[in-house]
């Protein structure tokens, strides 16, 4: 059974730059630590608010959270590696709205459900999660720099199966190996983006622009260029071609 680590001990573990293992975090105040760096492993998050928690470079491994919300933390440059962050019995994942995520780093862990609205995610990696039903609807993977706009992020190898991506900009992101299966991408700019050997079956993509994106070896079931608002520059692998242009009703001989 894992204990609860309250307060004043949890704050003491962290000044010595302690690691925490196998203990129940739930109650502790996030919103005022001392200067230092996280270490929780196997560790339990149940409830817990996270608003305004300074936590950059924090590493989390095979730690649960459930029902948590990470209102306007600083989360830049975290780990968090095998971790869960969905509610099976209540089948809701956890709240990121406004999260700075910058170059964070998460990998297999289960983000079914999850919400990143307003979350700054730029040059943050997502590998091999499973998050389907993920909403990512305002999310940020732009940074300004200066007067230029940078934009990327990588959401490779991952079950993002009716993930929601309306309206964002996704240029020059990796969605390299996912499962995209009736993913939404209405409205979304996917400029330069590399989906090589993804799954599009089925996705909407409605309003969305696909300038000089990698389709190679993508499943492109249901995929009609008809609705997108521009496609110059679009790669695609030789079996796809085909279909592509049968949607667009120009009729294809042999020869």
């Amino acid at each position: 059974m894992v204990t609860a680590l309250d307060n004043d001990d949890f704050v003491a573990a962290f000044r010595r730059g302690e690691a925490i293992e196998g203990r129940d975090l739930s109650g502790i105040e996030w919103n005022d630590l001392p200067d230092g760096r996280l270490v929780a492993r196997d560790c339990v998050f149940e409830g817990a608010r996270f608003a305004e928690a300074a936590l950059e470079g924090a590493v989390f491994e095979r730690c649960t959270f459930t029902g948590c919300k990470f209102g306007v933390a600083s989360l830049s440059l975290a780990q968090f590696k095998h971790c869960t962050f969905f509610d099976t019995e209540e089948r809701e994942g956890c709240d990121f709205f406004g999260t700075e995520l910058g170059g964070a780093l998460f990998e297999r862990c289960n983000l079914s459900m999850c919400k990143f609205a307003g979350a700054s995610l730029h040059n943050a990696k997502f590998v091999g999660c499973k998050a389907p039903g993920v909403s990512f609807e305002e999310a940020r993977f732009a940074r300004k720099v200066g007067r230029q706009s940078m934009t990327g992020g990588e959401l490779t190898e991952c079950n993002l199966e009716m993930a929601s991506f309306r309206g964002v900009d996704l240029d020059d992101c990796s969605f390299e190996g996912s499962n995209l299966r009736s993913a939404d991408f209405s409205r979304a700019s996917l400029k330069g983006a590399s989906l090589q050997r993804a799954d599009l079956s089925e996705a909407v993509v409605s309003g969305a622009s696909f300038e000089n994106t990698d389709l190679r070896g993508a499943s492109l079931s249901g995929f009609n260029l008809r609705q997108v608002t521009t496609y110059q520059g679009l790669k695609v692998s030789e079996s796809e071609a085909g279909a592509l242009v049968r949607g667009l009703g120009i009729r294809v001989f042999p020869g």
